[in-house]
């Protein structure tokens, strides 16, 4: 009987973390997005911040009071940025310059101690939109939509078709 209670209460704490997840939505070619994350607590001098994306590729890393962008996947570097003064702030946020669909992903912000202890996590959800205007002639009996894809999808996967009221 406790054992049941203990696995009922594991999954309810899973629960409240998915949904914790915060999104954000941005359409392709705009200057740059804000990856969120705040914190209230006191940080301390020597905690390392760590964007990362759920390919496990460091987007940006903030160490002894700098960013070490040697760290970062090459795909981001050059064009990420957090604010000077984040531990004593808390906003721990991350600019990311130039989104693009590719950047679509599931981004980390992790703290840790010096010691290597993580003191905090926050998920960011951030879909890049793409959007492509077709011109119909009135009277048309059909028109092909464009959808295209860089990278290779399996045979499985499902493509759905949404109008802008996202139906």
């Amino acid at each position: 009987m406790s054992s049941e209670l203990l696995l009922l209460s594991v999954q309810l704490i899973l629960s409240f973390v998915v949904l914790s997840v915060q999104q954000v939505e941005v359409d392709s070619g705009v200057e740059s997005v804000l990856l969120p994350c705040r914190t209230t607590v006191h940080l301390p001098d020597d905690a390392t911040v760590e964007w990362r994306n759920s390919r496990d590729r460091k987007v940006h890393v903030y160490e002894n009071g700098s960013d070490h962008s040697e760290e970062q996947d090459q795909l981001y570097r050059t064009r990420t940025k957090m604010n000077e003064d984040l531990l004593r702030t808390g906003d721990l946020s991350l600019t990311l310059k130039h989104p693009t669909y590719a950047d679509s992903n599931i981004y980390t912000c992790i703290v840790s101690s010096r010691e290597e202890n993580i003191l905090m996590k926050k998920q960011v959800d951030l879909r890049v939109k793409v959007q492509q205007q077709v011109e119909v002639d009135s009277g048309v009996e059909s028109v092909l939509l464009p959808c295209r894809t860089k990278v290779h999808l399996p045979e499985d996967t499902k493509v759905e078709w949404r109008d802008s009221r996202d139906k």
